[in-house]
């Protein structure tokens, strides 16, 4: 109970924060209707240790998601986003968006967190690795797949690293 109150507090300082008790998730999110990512042009989802949650909530908002809706989940360090995306007819914007990208996540790898493109226009994903850098693990990841699927006919290339 003094954790979450301590969220909610943290995270109060960034938009609106509440504790609910059990069975109150359900009941919230029926209230809300279709989650902020679903029906958006964009769709990010991060994840952060929940103690850097209310720092990554501010780097986002002052950087340049305070266009977008926002759900986080204290409790697991996860943020979901739902953002207007740029217009794909537009080099430049393209561009700006996917250097925005580039900076959210190198601001989000300082406080050991991730971000993932759920939904982006084909465009954007010719510009931005969806999926983000992949760390010391790719080895370790490309040996499985080829153990798995030496052929490479299972989705070849549409996970992290080109996998």
């Amino acid at each position: 109970e003094a954790q979450a109150a301590t969220a909610a507090e943290l995270l109060g300082e960034v938009g609106e924060a509440e504790v609910l008790g059990p069975g109150g998730t359900e009941a919230a999110l029926s209230q809300l209707g279709a989650p902020p990512w679903e029906k958006a042009e964009v769709g990010i989802k991060v994840a952060v240790p929940p103690a850097e949650l209310p720092g990554a909530l501010t780097d986002l908002w002052t950087g340049w998601l305070g266009h977008g809706r926002m759900a986080a989940h204290a409790g697991t360090g996860v943020l979901r986003v739902g953002l207007e995306g740029p217009s794909v007819d537009n080099a430049d914007q393209m561009e700006a968006f996917a250097g925005a990208v580039a900076k959210a996540r190198a601001a989000l790898a300082a406080r050991q967190g991730t971000l993932v493109l759920t939904e982006a226009p084909p465009a954007l994903k010719r510009l931005v690795d969806v999926w983000g850098p992949p760390g010391d693990a790719i080895e370790l990841m490309r040996r499985v797949k080829r153990q798995f699927d030496p052929d490479r006919v299972l989705s070849p290339g549409r996970f992290v690293g080109g996998i």
